[in-house]
């Protein structure tokens, strides 16, 4: 676990390289090490090295096939990839197993809405804000929709929500959807700030120099 550790430590430091070295001397000594496989299938996801990704979780859930979280991931890494069959496989995957999987529901919703099946991802939202009234991710999820469909009144009151709940921990992929209405709004200047913002919180390491 010192590896994994040290590799921890440069990722707070913004020094991905390095993090993932660490990560991958860890697991060249204990391939099945949960934990550290874990942190590198997300440092590859980060890095937008997703087939590299995609090996590492399958790997766990070959050695813990009813983990929700890793199957969970890796349909969200499908969905990046547009491979929406197989996150759709994940995703039934695990509500079979957890019928009351709320976290499958959402990115269910997400991923109707990637297939531009709007009032199929609508009715999915319809239940998650019942059950979930003041969850960010669903807000931020619905507010993609309204993108999509657009219906930008209806996605800039979700994306204001997803931001009150959230206060100063709002992710990256939350600045760019806001940065992406600002720009069909005509504001320019709000939405290269955003834009800015969502590059900090995904590049960290280039903050740690200035």
């Amino acid at each position: 676990m010192l590896l994994n550790n040290l590799g921890g430590l440069q990722l707070l430091q913004g020094k991905d390289d390095a993090a993932l070295l660490s990560f991958s001397s860890a697991l060249s000594k204990d391939p099945h090490e949960e934990t550290t496989r874990f942190n590198r299938a997300k440092l590859f996801v980060q890095r937008k090295e997703y087939k590299a990704a995609l090996t590492d979780f399958a790997l766990l859930l070959s050695d813990h096939p009813k983990n929700e979280l890793y199957r969970y991931q890796r349909a969200m890494v499908y969905l990046l990839t547009k491979e929406y069959d197989l996150a759709e496989a994940d995703l039934k995957t695990i509500i079979e197993e957890n019928d009351g999987s709320l976290k499958a529901r959402i990115g269910y919703a997400l991923l109707e809405t990637m297939r531009g099946r709007y009032d199929e991802a609508e009715r999915l939202y319809a239940f998650l804000t019942d059950k979930l009234p003041k969850n960010a991710e669903v807000l931020e999820g619905r507010a993609r929709m309204y993108m999509a469909k657009g219906m930008r009144g209806f996605a800039q009151r979700d994306i204001r929500q997803a931001f009150e709940l959230l206060g100063g921990r709002a992710p990256a992929t939350l600045y760019r959807l806001r940065a992406e209405l600002n720009t069909t709004l005509g504001n320019t200047k709000e939405a290269a700030e955003d834009l800015r913002r969502a590059e900090e919180l995904e590049n960290p390491k280039n903050t740690t120099k200035r």
